[in-house]
């Protein structure tokens, strides 16, 4: 869902809801702004999991990882202690799906890492 942010440009609100990429808020952009570039990613948002996610406090969740379409949240067991989950920056579409669902709030979106000029990703 997009809602107006800072200077009136548009805003992903990943706590009212998810972006399942339908194109929707492109159409409806009368500036042109939203536009899809041909083998770019739709944005440069990924999930960020920070120190308040329940799992890094000994506590058993698995909130994110279950709401993941694309299994972008992966749990590294560790022996004697809860799994940990960890966002593979290469399949985390920046969807926002696991942001809302998290009962701590700890994953927030971030910006993905960008890649030199010339790189693929």
């Amino acid at each position: 869902m997009l809602k107006t942010g800072d200077g009136g440009f548009p805003e992903a609100d990943f706590l009212n809801g998810y972006c399942n990429f339908c194109g929707d808020c492109r159409s409806a952009c009368e500036t042109g702004a939203l536009r899809e570039i041909p083998g770019l990613s739709p944005w440069s948002v990924i999930a960020e999991i920070g120190d308040g996610c329940l799992a890094k406090q000994g506590v058993v969740c698995r909130t994110c990882g279950e709401r993941c379409d694309s299994r972008a949240i992966a749990f590294a067991p560790r022996i004697g202690g809860v799994a940990i989950p960890a966002i593979d920056t290469d399949l985390c579409t920046g969807c926002g799906e696991c942001i809302a669902d998290c009962p701590t709030l700890a994953i927030k979106p971030a910006h993905r890492p960008l890649l030199p000029q010339g790189a693929q990703q």
